[in-house]
């Protein structure tokens, strides 16, 4: 590491310098107001619009309330049809279950996930109602909470305030701060959490207090209650007191040991509940440790930087200009870490090292040689705000290089490009139809079935839960019913419906319509290549029968 800030800016004069020369350039205060303000506006178009994300938002909704799924399945039975309304009853709080359905729900069949985002869903639905609207509100306000929060942070790394100003910039118009500002999920929640812990626990070593170790504390056991990626959060600042007092018991050694195991005991109630129910945990999570092709995780992980920073998701298989863009971005973040390295306090420097290495490098054993996990990059939140925090770190000193030389040099190009080739992509995803890659097939699949008369969707499922179950039928309209098979050979079509419709139906289905002489056609196909994800919908003649 360099000698920080003294070295790189020439002392207190140097500081006063950089902070009369931010404010007196008027250019670079308009650009930053400027993209900050549109990641802001970005956030709010046509969000209450957009489909829910495949099972993972529905599912946040059936947790919320108080319903289980093993309840649900019981109800929901394969050969009954069933109408959208008898899905929705499971998508909304239930006034019998309350809150304490919601926290059984989850500790008997999803532990890992600690109960506080769910117990806020129920308590915002009920304020606020059910709208789409309303649910992606509440993520929407964690997430803009962040901004504050990703300041102080980076003030109390480097005092220097246009430090943060960029960080700010760089989050308001990150393609994937925007997918998550919509995401009726815990993460915007932890994010902000990790964000303002880590910020308390910078200014607890410098100024320590009981009253700022016990507000790290809590903050640090309510993000726990949130997600509990927090551990890393938590590994990572015990790290960080380790190597910075040198493995020594000084006061604030002392003040963070005793600040974790508060949290600790605060959190220890849930921790009983994963240990309870810890089959159970490792049963849901199965899917994390699937492995994955060699150059599947390469192209993920390719795709996956790039729209931290610049690049809108399209979809997962944009290989080309992946590759195109990959290069700049992967210059600049390189470049970023290595000044990072060399100019910055090595306090500053070590702990965005140390906070980004534990969170990217938290799964040890069996997926480390590539795995689901690897791919899934919202685990990998905490990386982006390290990777933003240094490239606004780089684009700070050269900046200000550039202010004291009273010129406008290749590094205000880089960092104007960057800004609005960020917002640019941030806005062709805000006013798009769809957020996520994958549910690009939502909008015209829900065209076919919607505008159709009478309509009955028929999907095979020879073991089906409620995970499976649910996603397809509230897509559609009110009007829509669902049938779902066991197998093949149990299909019978049921009599009042204008129009049926087959779901990916598999050979066998298609096989046993030929055998009863059923005429269909394929009306769409949707193919995701690097998901390998596939689906389908035909439309039987019913004339033909």
């Amino acid at each position: 590491m360099g000698k920080g800030i003294n070295r790189l800016n020439g002392g207190e004069m140097g500081l006063k310098l950089i902070r009369r020369e931010f404010a007196g350039d008027w250019r670079l205060c308009l650009t930053l107001l400027l993209v900050l303000s549109l990641g802001v506006g970005f956030r709010t178009v046509n969000f209450g619009d957009k489909p829910f994300w495949h099972w993972d938002e529905q599912y946040t909704l059936l947790r919320a309330s108080g319903y289980t799924s093993a309840e649900a399945d019981r109800d929901l039975l394969p050969g009954r049809v069933v109408s959208v309304a008898d899905f929705r009853k499971y998508l909304k709080p239930s006034p019998e279950k309350g809150a304490a359905g919601t926290i059984f729900g989850l500790a008997t069949e999803e532990p890992q996930h600690p109960p506080l985002y769910f117990l806020l869903t129920r308590f915002w639905q009920q304020r606020f109602g059910t709208s789409k609207l309303a649910l992606r509100t509440l993520p929407l306000l964690f997430n803009l909470l962040t901004l504050p929060a990703l300041y102080w942070l980076c003030w109390e790394l480097f005092a220097l305030p246009l430090v943060g100003w960029l960080a700010m910039a760089l989050y308001a118009v990150s393609p994937i701060m925007l997918e998550f500002a919509h995401f009726i999920r815990p993460y915007s929640l932890f994010l902000l959490l990790a964000v303002l812990a880590s910020a308390i626990f910078l200014r607890s070593l410098k100024y320590p207090t009981r009253l700022g170790w016990s507000l790290y504390a809590v903050t640090l056991a309510v993000s726990f209650y949130t997600q509990l990626l927090t551990g890393l959060v938590a590994i990572a600042h015990g790290t960080y007191v380790l190597l910075t007092e040198r493995g020594r018991l000084t006061k604030a050694a002392r003040g963070y040991l005793l600040a974790a195991i508060a949290a600790i005991g605060l959190v220890s109630p849930w921790l009983w509940v994963i240990g309870q129910n810890l089959l159970v945990s490792q049963r849901t999570l199965q899917w994390l440790t699937l492995p994955s092709d060699f150059w599947q995780v390469v192209g993920y992980g390719i795709n996956n930087v790039n729209r931290g920073l610049v690049l809108w998701h399209f979809r997962d298989d944009s290989s080309i200009l992946d590759v195109v863009l990959i290069i700049p971005v992967g210059i600049l973040i390189s470049y970023a870490f290595y000044f990072l390295c060399r100019h910055a306090p090595w306090r500053a420097g070590s702990f965005i090292l140390i906070l980004l290495g534990i969170s990217f490098c938290r799964f040890p054993g069996r997926s480390a040689g590539g795995g689901t996990r690897w791919i899934n990059y919202r685990y990998f939140l905490i990386c982006y705000v390290g990777i933003e925090i240094a490239i606004a770190y780089l684009l700070a000193a050269k900046l200000t290089a550039e202010i004291k030389a009273n010129q406008s040099g290749v590094w205000s190009l880089i960092a104007v490009t960057l800004l609005f080739v960020g917002a640019i992509s941030s806005g062709i995803g805000a006013v798009g139809e769809t957020v996520w890659g994958p549910s690009a097939y939502e909008k015209p699949l829900v065209s076919l079935v919607t505008r159709s008369d009478r309509p009955l969707v028929i999907k095979e499922c020879s073991d089906c839960v409620f995970y499976d179950k649910l996603y397809y039928p509230v897509i559609f309209n009110p009007g829509t019913h669902l049938l779902i098979l066991e197998d093949a050979k149990s299909l019978v079509i049921p009599a009042g419906f204008a129009t049926v419709f087959l779901y990916s139906p598999s050979d066998a289905l298609l096989s046993e319509l030929d055998r009863r002489n059923i005429s269909y056609q394929s009306i769409y196909n949707f193919n995701y290549e690097i998901a390998k994800f596939e689906l389908s919908l035909y439309k039987l003649d019913l004339k033909q029968r």
